[in-house]
């Protein structure tokens, strides 16, 4: 059986205290979302690359989540499509 809890992104470390609203600008393409920055206590942050996405279901909501990077930081957002706003879950630097 699937442990939810078992997933890496459970148990590491966050730079944020709780989860955050953010303002994400976003293209659609072929009926995809695909997020090309955001807006984290008032700086923009640009996507470089998505490196993953998944969804969960929460109750009667679906939350979209992707792990963005902008080079130096991974971030981990979602979209809740009930409510229709970005929060930003995690943030983790690239270590190199």
């Amino acid at each position: 059986m699937f442990n939810n809890d078992a997933r890496w992104d459970r148990h590491t470390p966050d730079q944020t205290r709780d989860e955050e609203g953010i303002d994400v600008g976003v293209i659609f393409r072929q009926g995809k979302v695909i997020p090309k920055s955001f807006i984290w206590r008032r700086q923009k942050y640009s996507i470089k690359e998505v490196t993953f996405h998944w969804t969960e279901n929460r109750g009667g909501e679906i939350l979209y989540f992707f792990s963005v990077t902008d080079g130096v930081n991974l971030y981990q957002i979602y979209l809740n499509n009930k409510h229709m706003c970005w929060r930003l879950k995690h943030v983790s630097p690239i270590d190199e």
